[in-house]
C-alpha cells in the first residue's frame, strides 16, 4: 500500500489500560477505533472493519499493522532510536577536523575534567580560562586563546563575594575591564544532574546566554545522591549532562578533586589520580593540577604544577608559579603567574636543590665546627697556660683534622691566641694555645 495515502494515528495510552485510540484516514473517509495494539486478535478485526468503513478491499491494508504497533511505540517512548552512520569514504570526506579553544589545552566539543587536590586553585584557574575564553586572550598569560567564545560559570563552593574578588584580580594583571561587554556569565547555583528537570533548565539556561563553554566547579555538589564508588551511576549522570551540552555544540568543563593521598604529593598529576568511579572513563580531556612544593601559609605563594592531555593527542606538563599576595599585602591581593614548561622547570629545581644539599652540608659543617670550638674552649678553660695540639687533642676527643678546623676557627675570631709552654723535660718550649689573655670562656 502507498503509505502517502493512508494516514495513521496512534493514541498514547491512557494511565494502565494498554487501549489505544487509531484513526486510518484515507481518500477522504476515515475510521476511528480502539484497540490494543499488542493484541494481533484486536489489530484484524479493527483492520476488518477499517476495511469496511474505508470502502476498500482488506488486503490493502496488510502494512497498516505493523504502522500500528509502530506508532503506539512511539506515542508512549518518543521517535525511534537512529544511529547515523558514514561509510568509511564519507567519513574521510566529512569535515570532522579537531579545533581547540586553547592551544594544547581545551580541545572544543569534548568533555574536560579540571581536577586537583585541595587548595590548588582550581576555581581560581576555571575563571582565568573563562576570561581569556571570553576575550580571546591568553590562559594564564601564556596558552593563546584560539577565538573568543561565550562561557558560563556554575560554582557552588566560593561565593559570589570570592568569585568576584578573584575575576577582578585576574581582569586587572590581563588587562581586562570587567565592567565592559564580556561573553561571561555566572551563577551561584549548581545542577542535580541527576534530574531531569535540572538538565531541562541547564539546557535552556545555555541556550538563553548562547554559551559556547560551561564550567561547573565543583562536580561533588552536581552528582545529587549518586554513589561515586559506581562506575554506572556516576557514568550516566556525567554523560547526561554531557549529551545536554554536545546537542548544543558546548564544551564541558567540570572542577573536580583527586586522591587524597597520591603516592608523590608533589609530581605532575596523572588521570589515574582523578578521585571516584567513572570519571577517568568519561572525560576525553584533563587539567591536572598538583603542588611542585608545599604551601606556606600567609605567602599567598603557589608552585603548582599543570598537566594537560586528551584523546585528541593533545598535551604537555608545564609548572605555574602563581603569587596572589594576601590581604596584609600594600595595595591588596593581586594575580601573578608564571608558566614554565616542564623540562626547565626540572632542571631548574635540580639545580635548586644540588644548591640546597651543599648549603646544608655547609651549616652541618658550621654546626659541628661550633660544636668542636666549645669543646675546645672547656678544655683550655681548665688550663689556663695553654696545651699542645696533641694534648688539645687529647683531652677534646677530636681527630686531626676537625681539631685543626676548631683552632684555626678559634685564632681567627681572636678567642684563642699562640703560646709557649714549658716542659721539664725538654729547655725548648712547645708550641701550644691558649684561650685569649682577658677573654672569658666564650659561649656560643
Amino acid at each position: 500500500m502507498n503509505d502517502t495515502m493512508m494516514e495513521v494515528v496512534v493514541g498514547a495510552s491512557n494511565g494502565r489500560s494498554p487501549r489505544r485510540v487509531v484513526r486510518l484516514a484515507m481518500g477522504g473517509r476515515e475510521h476511528v477505533d480502539t484497540l490494543d495494539p499488542a493484541s494481533g486478535f484486536e489489530r484484524g478485526k479493527m483492520l476488518d472493519r477499517a476495511a469496511v468503513a474505508l470502502g476498500i478491499e482488506r488486503h490493502r491494508l496488510q502494512d497498516v499493522e505493523a504502522a500500528i504497533i509502530k506508532k503506539a511505540h512511539e506515542a508512549d517512548t518518543g521517535p525511534r532510536v537512529e544511529f547515523p552512520t558514514w561509510t568509511l569514504a564519507e567519513l574521510m570526506a566529512a569535515d570532522f577536523d579537531i579545533t581547540y579553544h586553547v592551544e594544547n589545552v581545551l580541545v572544543a566539543g569534548q568533555p574536560a575534567v579540571l581536577a586537583g587536590a585541595k587548595k590548588v586553585l582550581k576555581t581560581s584557574l576555571l575563571i582565568d580560562l573563562g576570561l581569556s575564553l571570553a576575550t580571546g586572550g591568553h590562559f594564564l598569560g601564556y596558552f593563546p586563546v584560539a577565538r573568543p567564545a561565550r562561557f558560563g560559570l556554575m560554582t557552588g563552593e566560593s561565593g559570589m563575594a570570592v568569585i568576584r574578588e578573584t575575576a577582578e584580580r585576574i581582569a586587572q594583571v590581563a588587562g581586562i575591564d570587567p565592567w565592559g561587554e564580556l561573553r561571561f556569565v555566572v551563577t551561584d547555583r549548581i545542577p542535580l544532574l541527576p534530574s531531569l528537570d535540572h538538565l531541562d533548565a541547564l539546557g535552556a539556561w545555555i541556550d538563553h546566554h548562547n554559551l559556547e563553554v560551561l564550567g561547573i566547579d565543583p562536580m561533588y555538589m552536581a552528582l545529587g545522591d549518586t554513589d561515586a564508588a559506581s562506575l554506572f551511576q556516576v557514568g550516566k549522570v556525567l554523560q547526561a549532562v554531557n549529551r545536554v551540552c554536545q546537542d548544543r555544540r558546548v564544551t564541558l568543563a567540570i572542577c573536580h578533586h583527586t586522591r587524597m593521598h597520591p603516592t608523590d604529593p608533589y609530581a605532575p598529576g596523572e588521570l589515574s589520580d582523578i578521585s571516584w568511579a567513572g570519571t577517568q572513563e568519561w572525560c576525553r580531556q584533563w587539567l591536572l593540577l598538583s603542588r611542585r612544593e608545599k604551601y606556606e601559609p600567609g605567602t599567598g605563594e603557589h608552585r603548582l604544577w599543570l598537566s594537560t592531555g586528551g584523546s585528541a593527542g593533545h598535551g604537555g606538563c608545564w609548572g605555574v608559579d602563581i603569587d596572589e599576595g594576601t590581604r596584609a599585602t600594600p595595595g591588596g591581593r593581586f594575580w601573578q603567574v608564571t608558566v614554565t614548561p616542564a623540562t626547565e622547570v626540572r632542571e631548574t629545581t635540580k639545580a635548586e636543590q644540588a644548591a640546597r644539599r651543599e648549603a646544608a652540608q655547609a651549616d652541618k659543617r658550621m654546626e659541628t665546627l661550633e660544636r668542636d670550638k666549645q669543646i675546645l674552649y672547656r678544655v683550655l678553660a681548665k688550663y689556663p697556660a695553654g696545651l699542645t695540639v696533641r694534648e688539645l687533642r687529647t683531652h677534646a676527643g677530636l681527630n686531626n683534622d676537625r681539631c685543626g678546623q676548631a683552632i684555626a676557627s678559634a685564632l681567627q675570631a681572636g678567642e684563642v691566641e699562640a703560646c709557649q709552654i714549658a716542659k721539664s723535660n725538654r729547655k725548648t718550649p712547645y708550641d701550644g694555645f691558649r684561650l685569649t689573655d682577658g677573654l672569658e670562656t666564650p659561649q656560643r
